[in-house]
């Protein structure tokens, strides 16, 4: 079946890189929010950290904001999707397991896991520190 418009088949790598940007700026915002705890009650991202010690707020906070400065960068984009993906996949698991119904946080959150997961099989895109061997 012919496309309809081939000519934006040639911008094919524009939209990991579209990903890559967007999903390190939310965690870079989303880590920063972090690092107060006061802060990290009203969290999309992040786990709860309701009884969890301040080491591990810290340091999902600092995963969180590495994590987005990496993939703005375009540096180990696929190792920092699977970090990022795992982080966000304890957050959806911490939510339900309090057995809270589906919210809208929960489902950005589902669509940030697959948007990271889509990194790990796309690869960085346009304007990346990462070479394809």
């Amino acid at each position: 079946m012919l496309s309809t418009f081939p000519l934006l088949l040639s911008y094919q790598f524009a939209v990991p890189f579209i990903f890559r940007v967007v999903v390190g700026l939310i965690f870079i915002w989303s880590g920063y929010k972090n690092f107060s705890p006061a802060n990290s009650k009203n969290s999309t991202l992040s786990i709860r950290f309701t009884n969890l010690t301040k080491m591990w707020l810290w340091s999902i906070a600092i995963l969180e904001v590495l994590g987005g400065v990496l993939l703005l960068a375009g540096l180990f984009t696929q190792i920092t999707a699977i970090v990022l993906s795992l982080i966000i996949v304890a957050s959806i698991a911490r939510s339900y397991r309090k057995g809270s119904d589906v919210s809208p946080e929960q489902n950005i959150l589902l669509l940030l896991t697959l948007i990271t997961i889509s990194l790990l099989f796309l690869g960085p895109g346009f304007y990346s520190l990462d070479l394809p061997i």
